[in-house]
């Protein structure tokens, strides 16, 4: 294209031929590219024109090169090259194969094991870059790259790289933020000293690695917001969020080792990103054995039981040469990290300031006593006037919508929704099961502490919900949800952790399948002993080991909240996003797949027509949905996943033979791909949709056979 267009595909830029475009950044643009004389693909990143013209921003990016190229590590991407061609700036970097971790995590959170092994992978990197004087100073998800596993090997991982070294500095040339650093920097994984003009060090990492395992290990920022007030005040001044609050299950190890990686005062913080991940590993526990055919079979309790790591695969690019820091694993969770946690329990604080599920807007917790001999007051305690100047502007806005909120509770006293708060009794009973057979309790009972806020006197309502189950282990997390009023009914949807399961021929582990669950209730009116409501809950495994159990729900009001109980305030929960466009997808249909590519000896395949219900349900963000197909022969159902304006429906299948004959002694396992798209617009209901259906067989038979799929609504 122009001179200074985009590269396009075929196009030859300081020698390599430009393939495609892998990703746009704050400074560049990254191309995959051919080499001119080596067999080797690379990643070319090339500086924004206007960018370019910019002298400090160009020589940030010879330093990002000078930098990274000094790092040699099987951790971090390699620099191959750099240079200028015309008026843009170009850098040569190792091409990984795979995916990065905002990627991988933005299906939801990642199995502790895994997300634990990226964290300590990371790690790795990160020290060895510290030993030789470089901060990262960008530690996030979207730069740590994840290769894509060997073909033939099961159980790789696939390596970890860390990528991105493009705002780091030398420590031993600059000790303070650029005039431009936070322009270049991801302010939902900045540590505090990053806001404020004082110096950075090694610690500044582990706070951000610390973010980047809470994000890994719940699927959400650790401080919501989308503005540098927002931030700044979350960095600064918020509570430091538990993942065991947001995720349940999750082992309650982790809390601690969150606790003391986002210390607000780095003295506080873990000395090195490696004690970090050793805390982590610590936390996760050993590797277990094995992994149940469905690993969470209670319906209420939310908790999974996740499979060991994954065990790293030996380095294809060079053996490890580098002495990574090694850290004792400290037999219990640090002092300074209890103490934190100590504080969430908010001992005589009223109930509003109870463990959130995701970190609240205001009500920070007292601070820890600092380390006995260490005198001088934390850094934020210290003048920074712009830094405080702005951050009080966020928080009188927040207090401005607290003092509103009060206000509109008055309004709202007698809006319907409003009679769904205080304690309940829940009796749970199972009322179907599909797909499988059902080992869990058919009866089971639960408390729920319930607070719902109402900002009108009629219309929508949110409610906080806490629900424990009396057989809950001690000092298990109890599980939290949200539910939305609206015209007589509460409901709430949410995507839970992937579950583990087994080939039930062989035993053998297969993926981890998506899990949802759906609950409705309605108020049933006064009883002698207090008001009633009842509903169903549904719950929701994908492929290949898909099911679905509908439980029944009974709840009667017992009194008012138990303010020992952790209730993230109704006030702090996020509005309700606009309906998804996923919702359309409901009713039933005529499923039509027609052979499209047919390899040589792949038989004779013909149309197949299926006739079923569409139920779906969608995240209160309206982002994701889980679009569930249900016909008289699986009526288990089909789980596609909706998101970006399209549904997939994905698994592995369980190994076998390639004729599918005991005697045939060659395997292949077999990856089932559907993706829809909705055919015109309109409002109510998809009527069309289309896609394509793709059977990849994998092993010592590969081959692919493909198909159009048509999708048609019949009716209700």
């Amino acid at each position: 294209m122009g001179e200074h267009g985009p590269l396009m595909p075929g196009e030859v830029f300081a020698g390599y031929t430009i393939e495609r475009v892998l990703g746009v950044g704050g400074m560049g643009t990254v191309y995959a590219a051919a080499h001119p004389r080596l067999p080797r693909r690379i990643a070319l990143k090339v500086l924004h024109p206007a960018l370019a013209e910019d002298d400090d921003a160009r020589a940030r990016f010879e330093k990002e090169a000078d930098h990274a190229a000094r790092l040699e590590h099987p951790n971090i991407v390699a620099v191959y090259d750099r240079g200028r061609e015309g008026d843009r700036l170009w850098i040569a970097m190792q091409y990984v194969e795979g995916t990065d971790a905002a990627t991988a995590a933005e299906g939801g959170p990642l199995d502790p094991a895994r997300a634990v092994h990226i964290i300590t992978e990371t790690a790795k990197a990160l020290d060895y870059a510290h030993e030789a004087g470089v901060l990262h100073r960008d530690v996030k998800p979207a730069n740590i790259l994840l290769e894509h596993p060997r073909p033939g090997h099961p159980g790789d991982p696939g390596r970890v790289l860390l990528a991105d070294f493009g705002i780091a500095k030398a420590l031993e040339h600059t000790q303070h933020l650029t005039k431009t650093g936070m322009l270049v920097a991801s302010l939902q994984y900045a540590a505090p000293e990053q806001f404020a003009n004082i110096p950075l060090d090694a610690r500044t990492d582990v706070y951000s690695l610390g973010c980047t395992l809470f994000r890994l290990l719940t699927g959400q920022q650790p401080y919501p917001g989308s503005t540098l007030a927002q931030l700044m005040a979350g960095h600064l001044n918020s509570p430091i969020p538990r993942p065991t609050a947001v995720r349940a299950g999750l082992p309650p190890g982790f809390d601690a080792v969150i606790a003391r990686a986002m210390a607000k005062d780095r003295e506080d913080r873990y000395p090195s990103c490696g004690a970090l991940a050793a805390a982590a590993q610590h936390a996760l526990g050993p590797p277990q054995a094995d992994i149940p055919t469905l690993v969470r079979e209670e319906p209420e309790t939310d908790r999974s039981h996740p499979p060991g790591p994954p065990t790293p695969g030996p380095s294809t690019r060079r053996q490890e040469e580098t002495t990574v820091r090694r850290t004792e694993l400290p037999p219990e969770p640090d002092q300074v990290a209890q103490q934190q946690i100590e504080t969430w329990a908010g001992a005589g604080r009223p109930d509003s300031a109870q463990p959130p599920l995701g970190p609240p807007i205001s009500d920070r917790p007292r601070e820890h006593p600092p380390h006995a001999g260490r005198h001088r007051a934390p850094w934020w305690r210290r003048p920074v006037t712009p830094i405080v100047a702005v951050v009080v502007v966020a928080l009188c806005a927040v207090g401005y919508t607290l003092w509103r909120g009060q206000d509109t509770d008055d309004r709202a006293a007698q809006n319907p929704g409003m009679v769904f708060d205080g304690m309940y009794d829940a009796a749970y009973q199972v009322q179907a099961t599909y797909g499988g057979d059902y080992s869990g309790e058919s009866e089971f009972t639960a408390r729920w502490a319930v607070r719902t806020h109402c900002p009108a006197a009629t219309g929508a309502c949110v409610t906080s919900v806490t629900a424990t189950r009396p057989d809950d282990p001690s000092g298990s997390p109890p599980s939290q949800f949200v539910m939305d009023y609206s015209d007589g009914t509460w409901s709430g949807v949410r995507e839970l952790p992937a579950i583990g399961c087994q080939d039930p021929a062989t035993g053998a582990p297969l993926q981890d399948v998506p899990s949802w669950d759906s609950r409705t209730l309605t108020l049933d009116g006064p009883q002698p002993d207090g008001h009633s409501l009842t509903g169903t809950k549904v719950e929701y495994r994908g492929n290949p080991c898909a099911r679905r159990y509908e439980v029944g729900i009974t709840l009667r009001r017992t009194g008012d909240v138990d303010p020992a109980i952790p209730l993230t305030p109704p006030t702090e929960i996020a509005p309700i996003g606009p309906t998804s466009p996923g919702a359309a997808l409901t009713g039933t249909y005529n499923y039509i797949t027609t052979p499209a590519v047919v390899p040589p000896g792949g038989g004779d395949r013909g149309p197949e027509t299926l006739t079923g219900r569409f139920r779906t349900h969608c995240l209160r963000t309206g982002d994701r949905c889980a679009s569930v197909f249900i016909t008289d022969a699986n009526p288990e159902g089909r789980m596609h996943l909706y998101a970006d304006g399209q549904w997939i429906w994905t698994f592995t299948a369980a190994p076998r033979s390639c004729l599918n004959k005991p005697e045939d002694p060659r395997t292949t396992s077999v990856n089932y791909r559907t993706t829809l798209f909705r055919t015109g617009a309109g409002e109510g209901p998809a009527q069309k949709l289309a896609g394509r259906w793709v059977e990849t067989f994998h092993g010592d038979c590969p081959t692919t056979y493909e198909s159009t799929v048509d999708v048609t609504r019949t009716g209700d």
